[in-house]
C-alpha cells in the first residue's frame, strides 16, 4: 500500500471540545506553535456532533478549514446519516465504521453499505477512509472498491506520543 508522509494527524473530537468556545482559537494557536501543516490535520467528528447543534457547528468547522485544516465524518452511516449535512459543512472525509467492513471481506449486507459509502464519497469528491481494518483480506477488499485510506490494528495498533513522531 501507499503510505504518505509525513503521515495525516487524525484527531477525534466529540461535542464538548468542538463547541468550547477556546476550541478555534486553541487550535490556531497550536498549529502556529508547532508550526505544523495544517493541511496534515484532520478532525474527526462525529455525526451526532452535527445533530446536536448543526449552525453553531458548521460556524466552528468553517473556522478551522479556512486555516486549512480538514474534517471527516467520523462512524458515517451508525447515525443520524442525514445525506444533507454532506455539502452544508465543510467536510473533506468520510470515515466508514468497522461495523461494516468487520465480516469476511467483501460478504454480506455490511459490505454493501461500505461499497455504497465508497461511492457516495467518489461521487461528493471527499475522501474515504475505513476504520477498524484487522486482515489483509479487508483491505485488500477495500482497496478493490476503491477506498483511499484505512486505519486498524492490521496497520499498528495505538501509539504513545513519542512513538507516533519517530513514524
Amino acid at each position: 500500500f501507499n503510505l504518505r508522509f509525513p503521515p495525516n494527524i487524525a484527531i477525534n473530537v466529540d461535542a464538548s471540545q468542538l463547541f468550547d468556545d477556546s476550541f478555534v482559537p486553541r487550535t490556531i494557536e497550536t498549529i502556529e506553535a508547532t508550526r505544523l501543516d495544517p493541511r496534515l490535520v484532520r478532525f474527526d467528528v462525529s455525526e451526532s456532533t452535527f445533530m446536536k447543534d448543526g449552525p453553531k457547528a458548521g460556524r466552528i468547522l468553517r473556522a478551522v478549514t479556512q486555516r486549512g485544516l480538514r474534517v471527516a465524518v467520523d462512524d458515517f452511516g451508525t447515525g443520524y446519516s442525514s445525506l444533507s449535512y454532506l455539502h452544508r459543512y465543510p467536510i473533506s472525509a468520510l470515515k466508514i465504521d468497522r461495523s461494516f467492513v468487520s465480516g469476511p471481506a467483501g460478504e454480506g449486507n455490511d459490505w454493501d453499505v461500505a461499497r455504497t459509502i465508497i461511492e457516495l464519497a467518489k461521487i461528493l469528491e471527499l475522501e474515504v477512509i475505513a476504520e477498524g481494518i484487522e486482515t489483509r483480506e479487508q483491505f485488500q477488499q477495500l482497496r478493490k472498491l476503491g477506498c483511499q485510506q484505512a486505519q486498524g490494528y492490521y496497520f499498528s495498533g495505538p501509539v504513545s506520543p513519542t512513538k507516533a513522531g519517530q513514524l
